[in-house]
């Protein structure tokens, strides 16, 4: 097998793997929202018995909760943890892909690793080099820390900048610019409502506002995550993955997506950007 299709065949189940995750993510979603108000009825009604809670902090005593305090618990997962579960997971997850495909693409083929001169985003510059190869024993030990390297940048800047910054030498050229503008958008959006729900409980702030340009919300206000947000969020971050994901099988691999679930999500991408899905779900 030659270098090119071994990683259009690693890539191809990579993908097949993040979009069996992100279904699943979304399932769980709905699993909960479906089922706990059922399990609530049944705790007024008194036909379950009352959960008890394990110790925590070093605590000893198993603590029976009352009625009350049980479905407010259940009140609290439904509105706000398990949305803000989602959202969170989703990016998690869609980073690490990214990381995963970035570094087989790298380990194919090393060269690309080489940053241009005018690049702010050069992470082998001559002292962080100097100290890879003092501290490796080996060329392949100085490139895998260089790639390491090199992933982590991808998420230092602009969240868009996987998809358009030509030093990451991914091969989209300008196809993202100018094809999905308003999807990177909403792209940058999703991120930074993450942020806000990991660093400020979801509350707007300063830095929010100057990342999500599309937002009509203002500082202080508590930022919503409803079903059909979270369902585009899905939805977004599967179709950029395919979209993204089959270019560089056909510019980095030179093979042809024929089929399976990344050509179809490619194909669902393509319909929902064409009838405005994304943003009937992300406004």
């Amino acid at each position: 097998m030659t270098n090119q299709k071994w990683l259009a065949s690693n890539i191809g189940h990579a993908f097949k793997k993040y979009r069996t995750d992100m279904r699943m993510l979304w399932d769980s979603y709905t699993l909960i929202d479906f089922y706990f108000p059922h399990i609530k009825e049944k705790i007024i009604k008194n036909e379950i018995d009352l959960v008890k809670a394990n110790p925590t902090y070093g605590q000893t005593t198993v603590r029976q909760l009352d009625r009350g305090e049980t479905l407010g618990r259940i009140n609290r997962l439904l509105e706000k943890e398990n949305p803000k579960r989602i959202l969170i997971d989703a990016v998690a997850r869609f980073e690490f892909y990214w990381g995963e495909i970035v570094t087989m693409v790298y380990k194919a083929y090393p060269h690309k690793l080489q940053s241009n001169k005018q690049s702010s985003n050069n992470v082998t510059d001559g002292t962080k080099l100097m100290s890879y190869i003092v501290e490796s024993i080996s060329r392949e030990e100085i490139i895998n820390k260089i790639i390491e390297e090199k992933v982590r940048s991808l998420f230092y800047g602009k969240p868009t900048d996987l998809f358009t910054k030509k030093s990451f030498k991914l091969e989209f050229a300008d196809h993202f610019e100018t094809n999905y503008k308003k999807e990177l958008m909403f792209f940058s959006e999703i991120t930074a409502r993450r942020n806000l729900f990991v660093h400020n409980n979801g509350i707007i702030d300063s830095k929010y506002i100057k990342e999500a340009s599309n937002s009509n919300y203002n500082i202080g206000e508590k930022i919503p995550l409803t079903e059909n947000y979270l369902r585009g969020v899905i939805a977004l971050l599967e179709g950029l993955s395919a979209e993204a994901t089959s270019i560089i099988i056909e510019n980095i691999c030179g093979e042809r997506v024929k089929g399976g679930r990344l050509k179809f999500s490619r194909k669902s991408f393509a319909y929902s950007v064409k009838n405005n899905y994304y943003e009937k779900l992300l406004t």
